[in-house]
């Protein structure tokens, strides 16, 4: 009787629950669709796509994919098609007229998180579907030519695309947003106007900070000097380098030199180092002394720098520097990171990575030079 009775209140109390506990279901489930919709209008697996000069279809993707092309013939009226379909829903529906050779590019969602994209031949135009073949080099990035069209028909394809084709430039480091940057981000100033001196550390018999690996520091600095100087004389700054070859030049020297020009700004760069087993110490330093048009000097290459640089922070600082002290243009030190660093080395060891450093060097310089905070 007792078993009765209890089993009548658990049916009691489930009748009393179960709405709620279906309504919690069809809730999370409810919620669960609609993230993964959300998540399917967010992710859109094309970046980029591009017609080149020479007759080939480019595409830019996210890496990791398997994509086919698929075909459908010629018929009355129309050209052949060639289409694949990718991961996420397009961000725009759209058909492109280009003229040619390629009549349209159409990007649909034929069904929800999916993006199609279609290039329709002109009419009159096919491809031989057996040896159409999409190759890929592995990270995102696929060329399709056009077997089949006529030397004719492959010439008047129409240079065309959408998006860019460079590596995503945003990252992050240590809790750092890092963008990093191209020649085509730094801003132009009036060509001539602006004179600076950069100044390559060390050099000659004097190698300047050296690991056990045989990296040098002299070698660093003159190629990160040399990448800047071009980048700044590029946009309109008139460079004085105080070395320009692999030689020693003694410190009262460069300063003498920047001293007889009228320099807007001096900018001595280097690459630091630690003896003994203290390969943890790694990242950026940049020196001034007792100048305030110099620790804002400092400030823009160090905020530059970070702000592009997969590099750790260690502060602008205050130092007595010979060629700091001396010069009488607005002057910086920029240790661009350890050559004895455990992550250091291996970057300034890397070309790209020398190059970013360049950017940012010659970004903190031109913010300067035209008064950006």
């Amino acid at each position: 009787m007792a078993r009765r009775a209890s089993a009548a209140a658990d049916r009691s109390r489930w009748h009393r629950f179960s709405p709620l506990v279906l309504g919690c279901a069809a809730l999370f489930t409810g919620l669960v669709l609609s993230s993964s919709a959300a998540l399917a209008r967010q992710f859109n697996a094309l970046a980029a796509w591009r017609f080149t000069s020479d007759g080939v279809l480019e595409l830019r993707t996210s890496p990791g994919l398997s994509l086919r092309p698929r075909h459908i013939a010629a018929s009355a009226g129309r050209g052949g098609r060639i289409w694949l379909d990718l991961q996420g829903e397009p961000r725009r529906p759209r058909q492109i007229t280009i003229g040619g050779t390629i009549a349209s590019v159409r990007i649909g969602e034929p069904r929800p998180g999916i993006t199609r994209f279609v290039v329709e031949l002109a009419e009159g135009h096919d491809v031989d579907p057996s040896r159409l073949d999409l190759h890929s080099n592995g990270q995102g990035l696929w060329r399709m030519a056009f077997p089949g069209l006529s030397r004719e028909a492959t010439e008047s394809i129409q240079p065309f695309g959408e998006g860019s084709f460079e590596r995503k430039r945003v990252s992050w480091y240590r809790g750092r947003k890092i963008t990093r940057l191209s020649p085509d981000d730094l801003p132009s100033l009036s060509p001539g106007r602006y004179r600076v001196m950069l100044d390559a550390g060390h050099g000659g018999h004097d190698r300047g900070a050296t690991n056990s690996a045989g990296l040098e520091e002299a070698e660093i600095n003159l190629d990160v000097t040399h990448r800047v100087a071009a980048l700044l004389e590029a946009k309109g700054v008139v460079v004085v380098l105080a070395r320009s070859v692999d030689s020693n030049v003694r410190l009262e020297d460069r300063v003498q030199d920047a001293n007889s020009h009228r320099l807007d700004a001096f900018v001595s760069i280097h690459s630091n180092a630690l003896s003994g087993l203290r390969s943890e110490v790694n990242g950026l330093e940049t020196y001034y002394f007792n100048s305030h048009s110099g620790r804002r000097l400092a400030a823009a290459l160090h905020r530059a720098i970070l702000a592009s640089v997969h590099i750790d922070d260690r502060q602008v600082r205050e130092s007595r520097f010979y060629v700091l002290r001396k010069t009488a243009a607005p002057a910086t030190l920029v240790e661009m990171g350890y050559v004895t660093g455990n992550r250091d080395s291996a970057r300034l060891s890397r070309s790209a990575h020398r190059q970013d450093l360049a950017l940012g060097i010659a970004k903190g310089l031109l913010d300067f030079l035209r008064g950006t905070p």
